[in-house]
Order: structure tokens, then sequence, then C-alpha cells
């Protein structure tokens, strides 16, 4: 029998090789540096390879290969992998979400506490000679409330290690349930009342056109003079320029950073100056545990896969053929795009996630179709790894429930798809179709009804009143900026004498455009969303 053989392209700690150098059935080759070339051949007569950030697989690396079977990403990032190319060679791609969870929690503490006793500062002072005790009066933790936006993985590690602190904790997170909420012990709330009450914020949610600036100026200024904001997730998720005007005024005390919009910063970056910032280089994973914990990690599902064919945190779909994935293919995207529009139309919690099928593809099989669905919209809300292996389970373990419902009538189009996400208090709709050749487009959102829509790039959402003038005024808003319309969409409903003015542009537009719709008169809402 021949012995499996696993090609290790990037640096991996001690730990994981001495699993993989255990197996006497798998042959390991460490080769780390390799040129586009070499890799490609390498690629060609190994079953596995072991990646960190550096390899980059290509879709034309796995041209023609007809060996390799898994790919493992010692860390969670997949985006130097092509995850479509792999799926269609049927290479499962595994990463390992878990090895830093704990390591960034404890970093989260750290700075809260750093920041809480003004610890950096008063050493530098120190270090340069200096004997101040008065000027570095700090506050205690213990009996303080802690906000947390976002209480995944990491959110829910930042929870217990904050209740061992003595401290009381608010939470926002449109993706857990209220029983969830209770076994953790937290207290749930609206993010702006979590951002008015508490001492300490702290952010765990991922980075995308939802979270871009979360923490604004507007939401600055509703924090309490006295409260210090944590971010240990990802730059763009707070306002830099905000944060450092609000220190300056006195809005909010302090502020410690692991996380910044551009990395490394400007050397002239404002926050880096203020001192009522501390900060760190993007630590949040940086520890000796964590580097050991992905390398095991790794290691050991790919032994696992290899010898025993089980796979764990694959974040690809292989169980779907290429027969089946080739007559899918319009539905899977068109799944993905109405979860990710209804997602970033919804501002209500999120407790049930219905799909609605019409037409002929009630004789397929749907269940990859509401997979993709599912992904897309916890992808907009949460900051755990989440793909269409694992979309399900996280939705159950957060109290969403997920409706199917299948229909062979569909009112004007021979297949129809219709994504809705209920929550709270609001539900919000996506509607599309397959039309033509194969092209999946939106057709209704909410009770607006839109000529089909394609579903892409930057789009701008706009209800206004249905009335005379406002398409002209939009329209120079736009050309006054110079910006370009793609498309423009209008879709009206009688009844509450309202319509839905939707632009599809060539590039996304910066706030203060949005902000000059919303000084019109007949905007009742808008928004920006990316497909």
């Amino acid at each position: 029998m021949t012995n499996h053989k696993v090609l290790v392209s990037d640096p991996l700690g001690n730990a994981g090789l001495a699993i993989l150098n255990s197996i006497d059935t798998i042959d390991v080759l460490v080769e780390t540096d390799l040129d586009t070339a070499a890799l490609k051949q390498q690629l060609n007569q190994v079953d596995a390879v072991i990646i960190r950030s550096g390899t980059k697989i290509t879709a034309d690396l796995l041209t023609e290969n007809t060996r390799l079977k898994a790919i493992g990403r010692a860390g969670i990032g997949v985006d130097n992998v092509d995850l479509e190319a792999a799926t269609a060679h049927g290479i499962i791609v595994m990463n390992t979400p878990h090895g830093n969870a704990i390591t960034t929690a404890e970093h989260t503490i750290a700075l809260m506490m750093a920041a809480a006793r003004r610890i950096p500062q008063a050493y530098n002072k120190l270090k340069n000679g200096h004997w101040d005790r008065k000027s570095f009066i700090g506050t205690e933790l213990s009996g303080k409330t802690l906000g947390i936006a976002g209480l995944g993985n990491i959110g829910s590690l930042v929870v217990e290690r904050a209740l061992g602190l003595k401290m009381n904790i608010l939470g926002f997170d449109p993706f857990i349930s209220e029983e969830r909420a209770k076994q953790l012990g937290i207290e749930l709330a609206e993010l702006d009342d979590v951002i008015t009450r508490a001492d300490i914020l702290t952010l765990h949610v991922p980075s995308n056109e939802k979270t871009h600036h979360l923490i604004n100026q507007k939401r600055l200024k509703a924090m309490k003079p006295s409260a210090i904001l944590i971010n240990c997730a990802r730059g763009g998720i707070v306002d830099e320029n905000a944060l450092d005007q609000a220190l300056k005024d006195g809005e909010i005390a302090a502020a410690a950073l692991d996380v910044f919009a551009q990395e490394p910063p400007a050397k002239d970056h404002p926050l880096l100056i203020n001192e009522k910032v501390i900060y760190t280089p993007h630590l949040g994973a940086s520890t000796v545990e964590a580097q050991t914990k992905v390398a095991v990690d790794v290691a050991q599902q790919i032994v696992d896969f290899l010898i025993k064919g089980e796979i764990c945190n694959g974040v690809n779909a292989p169980s779907i053929s290429g027969k089946l994935l080739s007559s899918l293919g319009p539905y899977l995207e068109l799944g993905s795009k109405l979860g990710s529009l209804a997602a970033q139309l919804h501002d209500d919690t999120v407790e049930q996630i219905c799909v609605r099928f019409g037409g002929e593809n009630t004789i397929q099989d749907t269940s990859p179709i509401v997979s993709k669905a599912i992904t897309a919209i916890l992808a907009f809300g949460i900051e755990d790894p989440v793909n269409d292996i694992n979309s399900r389970n996280i939705a159950k373990a957060r109290g969403i429930n997920i409706e199917t419902t299948k229909s062979s009538q569909t009112s004007d189009y021979r297949s129809s798809i219709q994504i809705t996400i209920k929550g709270k208090n609001t539900e919000t709709c996506a509607t599309g179709a397959i039309i033509g050749n194969n092209e999946p487009r939106v057709v209704r959102v909410n009770n607006f009804r839109l000529e089909p829509l394609i579903a892409q790039g930057p789009l701008i959402f706009a209800t206004n009143r249905d009335q005379p003038g406002v398409i002209g005024r939009i329209g120079t808003i736009l050309g006054d900026s110079d910006v370009n319309i793609a498309q423009m969409n209008v879709g009206r409903t009688n009844k509450e004498k309202l319509a839905l003015t939707v632009i599809a542009l060539d590039a996304m537009i910066n706030e203060k455009i949005l902000d000059d719709f919303k000084k019109l008169n007949e905007i009742i809402e808008v928004r920006q969303v990316l497909l």
C-alpha cells in the first residue's frame, strides 16, 4: 500500500509536524518558499498540503491536478485559497477556526485592564525618570458594565472572563437567542442601548459593509464620557478619525486598539500620538499556545481525513457532485445573493430564516441553496468563521429557526427563490428568479416589485415618497459628485404611496453622498449594499 504524502509549504510548529511524522503511513515533505512552478509540481505529487497565509493556492495551480485531496489552513482565513477551484476539483479545504479564540479573548481583557489603569502611559513616564502617581488614577472593572457587540466564539469567551471580574454584561448580537443569552449570563439589548450604557465597550463583529464604521461620530457622542472603547476584532469597524476627535473632545475617556483600518498604520496616524489611546500591532492571535494549537489542529485534521476519511472544519462543499453543481449553479448564486441582500437590509434580530422555492427548482435537491443563503446571512452578523458546511449548525446553536417550503407555483417566472429574515419586530424579504440564459435576478424586495435587477456590485436602496421629482434630485446628487449610474430601478406600492429606488453604481460611494440623500425630504431611508 502506497503511503499518503503531505506537503507543508509554510512554516508549521514542531508539535504539528510531530503529529504528521508519528503516522507510519504518511510521508511528510517540508518545502517552504516554493516558487509557482515548483509548488504546482509538488501539489501534483501529494495527497494533502498544509499552508498558512504565505502560500497562495490559485486555480492555475490546481489545473489538471488529479491527486490532491485536501488543503489544510493553519489559521482562520482562507482568502489565499481559490475555494471554487478547489471544490470543482473535489478538494476539501479545512481551516482551524478556534485556535486563536482564547488568545484573542485574553488579549481583550488585557487591553481592558491596561486602559482602565493607564498602565502603558505610567510605564513610559516612569521609564523616563518621572515618579508620578497623581496623573494615573485608574478605575476598577468590578461592578462596571461591559458592553459587548458580537457574542460569537471570542465574544462568549470574553463574557466568561468578565463575569469572573464581577462585571455586569450587556450584549448585542442579532444572531443570538434570549435562551442562549441567559446561558451566558448576560442581558441582551439593542446596539445603541449597549453603547449608551456601557462603561467599557468591546467589539467582536465581522468586517463588512454593514459593520464598516459601526462605531462612528454619532455613536461615540452617545457613549459615557468615562467610557473605554476596545477593538480586537477588525480594522474599519471604528471610524478612527471620529475616535481621535471624540477622545480629544472628552466624549469618551480612553481607547485600546489591536487593529487598524490600514496595517501598519501611517507613522503620523493621529491615534498613535493621542495619549488616551493604547495599541498593539494586531497581536490577538500571537501567543505560543495559539500558534501551537493551530499547528496541532491542522495536522490532526489532515491525519483524520487521510486515514479515516473524516472532515473537520471544512470550508467548502465537496459533497455536491460536478453534475449537480452545474445544474444548481445559478440557483446557488441567487440564494447567496438574496441572503446577502436581505441581511444588509435587515436591522432587527434574526430569529427565523425562511427560504421558499417556487417553480421548476422544486424537483431538485435544494439543501445546498439553503445552506448558501444561511451562510450569506450569518456572514454579515457574526465574527465566527461561517461556511456552507457549518452554517446550519451555527444557526441552530444560536436559536435561529430555519424553515424551507416548496411550491410548483410561481407568479411570473419559471423558478424563484424568496429569502425572508424574521426578527423580533420586523421581517425583511428578498425574492429572486432565474431568467433568460440561467441569469439570477432580484425581482422583489419586501412589498416592492422590481424589474429584474442584476444582483451584483454596489447598490443604493432608497425608500422614498412616491411623488414627482425624486429621481431627478437623486440623479443630481450623484451627477454633482461625479458618480456614474449603471442601472436604475423603481418599485412602487400604491397602498402606502411609497417607492423603492434601486441604483446600481460602478463603485462604492462615500458617506457624504449618503448624507446628502438623507437630507432630501422625500427620502425615508437610504443605504448602500454590496453584492
